[in-house]
């Protein structure tokens, strides 16, 4: 990791609040520090025909909640990229996403980590709100979306280098806390 560059992850089960705390963060940022740039891993998902993708054949649907369904090479290059900007200030790159913390290389670079999460019934009923493309398939979330995400926060529910936050909380609310967090890191 470079000195001049502060890498925040941000990670969380769907419509936790991932997202709008990245933004609400760079926006806070971007007056005190030289650049701050945000990834979001929602944006390396492969095309929906791509062979790399687990089908869920009782569903007939791909599986979007795992690794394998995101273009990583390609997040992690992009990751490099930035992060090999020459810059004279301190930087802020914001990884955010789903899977942040269960890939081994952005677990790594981020420091410090945060963790939304919510419970079943607000992510259920938050992502009934909203318009996926290609969009859910009946039971999606129920046979797919929730036990992914409960098979990965298995996978990082020990680390001590990751702070949850409770993303029932007003955005706001989780903002300040990881401000604070982060002058600690600047």
């Amino acid at each position: 990791m470079r000195p001049d560059w502060l890498v925040v992850g941000i990670s969380g089960t769907t419509n936790s609040g991932k997202t709008t705390l990245a933004t609400l963060l760079r926006d806070r940022l971007t007056a005190e520090v030289g650049s701050v740039q945000v990834i979001n891993q929602d944006n390396y998902f492969l095309p929906e025909d791509h062979p790399q993708h687990q089908h869920i054949d009782q569903l007939g649907h791909v599986n979007w909640d795992i690794l394998t369904a995101l273009d990583m090479d390609r997040m992690i290059r992009d990751v490099e990229a930035v992060l090999s900007q020459a810059t004279a200030s301190t930087n802020v790159l914001i990884i955010e996403g789903f899977l942040v913390f269960n890939h081994p290389l952005l677990v790594e670079v981020c420091s410090p980590k945060f963790h939304l999460h919510v419970p079943y019934e607000v992510a259920y009923a938050r992502r009934r709100t909203r318009t996926y493309s290609p969009p859910d398939y009946s039971g999606y979330f129920e046979t797919c979306v929730w036990p992914m995400y409960e098979k990965h926060f298995q996978e990082i529910k020990d680390r001590t280098d990751i702070r949850l936050l409770n993303g029932v909380l007003p955005p706001e609310k989780c903002l300040d806390y990881v401000c604070d967090i982060l002058r600690q890191y600047m």
